[in-house]
């Protein structure tokens, strides 16, 4: 038995299917892709820049904390030369008028051990 071969549709829909989608309908997806599109790119280039000027900043702060270790550095330094014994020394006789005890005008406290006699 043999049939008769029915034609092929066409996979494209038919002028039925067609007439039931509003025109423009496309538009609007075309749209929406367009618009999350165009954010994508702006967020990405906000992102960007944000980085770029923290960046910036970052370097600011290393260039501040150099300084600043090189102050803390230097007085340091300057404490070391305040309290040296020389200069306390030296103010002590120069600006006070303090002059050093003499063996016979100093007076030993009993220590512990020789409190318990």
């Amino acid at each position: 038995m043999v049939t008769a071969a029915q034609p092929r549709t066409a996979k494209t829909p038919s002028a039925r299917t067609r007439a039931n989608v509003a025109p423009g309908a496309g538009m609007g997806t075309h749209m929406v892709a367009a618009v999350m599109l165009v954010s994508a790119v702006l967020f990405l280039a906000w992102v960007r820049v944000a980085a770029l000027h923290l960046g910036y900043e970052l370097g600011k702060l290393r260039h501040e904390q150099d300084v600043l270790v090189q102050e803390r550095n230097a007085l340091e330094v300057e404490i070391g030369f305040l309290k040296s014994p020389a200069r306390l020394r030296d103010l002590a006789v120069n600006k006070l008028g303090m002059v050093p005890a003499q063996a016979a005008a100093t007076v030993r406290a009993p220590s512990s051990s020789e409190e318990k006699r």
